[in-house]
């Protein structure tokens, strides 16, 4: 089940990394114009460019998504220990007695 998690987790880093990518190359031949005509003519980049950019932006996603399940599963530990004390408070002996108190008033 863990070794299932760690090759999902590394499978979606690198899916959102090439995505991320995609999305920056995108965005700059929308707002280049010489980049453009670069890219028309052939691609302008070696594959060792290209390579720093994707483990770049795979490190930068790993960062990311750390960072998001890291706060989310501090934000499910909080929830669990306002669970256990709701429960301890209803099990604490004066929500008891005040509750045998009630049932003593009402027979």
């Amino acid at each position: 089940m863990k070794t299932r998690r760690i090759i999902h987790s590394i499978l979606l880093v690198l899916a959102l990394a090439a995505l991320g990518l995609l999305f920056y190359y995108a965005i700059w031949i929308l707002t280049d114009g010489s980049f453009r005509q670069e890219v028309q003519q052939g691609w302008p980049f070696s594959t060792w460019e290209t390579l720093v950019g994707y483990t770049a932006s795979c490190l930068f996603t790993t960062v990311v998504t750390l960072y998001y399940w890291r706060s989310r599963e501090k934000a499910e530990k909080e929830r669990d220990k306002f669970r256990l004390q709701a429960l301890e408070n209803q099990l604490s002996p004066h929500f008891v007695f005040n509750n045998f108190s009630i049932l003593a008033d009402l027979i």
